[in-house]
């Protein structure tokens, strides 16, 4: 149906149905615009299309992911490594194993749209999340030339909580 002051199409849901007025035979129609229920139903495709595309995207990005950490956790364990070249293994290490949760990240905005992210719960030291998120992010201080001083001295730096939300949540404050 075509709106009456534009070319725009509407959608419509129209009945038809005969019936008997004051003795003559006549006809009853109802036009219902389904111009809203055709929206949500657009949203939501669009919706589900954006998970699939999530759920295809994390696991196109995390399939290479996996080689590189087995060959750097297996260039580790070289007992003829000097300290720097064990102090890069493991800032590779840490970076592409904050790149993989990066990746989980992409499919939690999915289960946390649908409530069903699921927290991973146990005792965190809060010291090393700060530690790992800025050894994480030397590389970008470093080249900015910024300089960053912590005061890791808190008794109690125990928490309970998902370890690699605390980790993230240090990180982006980093």
């Amino acid at each position: 149906l075509r709106g009456p002051r534009d070319d725009r199409t509407v959608p419509v849901y129209l009945s038809v149905s005969p019936f008997e007025f004051e003795g003559h035979q006549a006809i009853g129609i109802v036009v219902t615009d389904l111009t809203e229920q055709k929206t949500s139903e657009q949203i939501a495709a669009a919706n589900r299309a954006k998970d699939h595309f999530l759920a295809m995207l994390s696991h196109e990005l995390r399939t290479p992911l996996t080689p590189v950490l087995a060959t750097v956790q297996l260039l580790e364990t070289d007992a003829g490594l000097s300290l720097d070249q064990r102090e890069s293994l493991g800032a590779i290490r840490r970076n592409v194993e904050m790149e993989s949760r990066l990746i989980d990240d992409l499919l939690d905005l999915t289960r946390i749209s649908r409530g069903k992210i699921e927290l991973r719960r146990e005792v965190v030291d809060a010291h090393t999340a700060l530690e790992m998120a800025l050894g994480i992010s030397q590389g970008d201080i470093d080249s900015k030339r910024l300089r960053v001083s912590m005061n890791l001295a808190a008794a109690n730096h125990r928490v309970w909580g998902d370890p690699a939300r605390l980790q993230q949540v240090c990180w982006n404050l980093v």
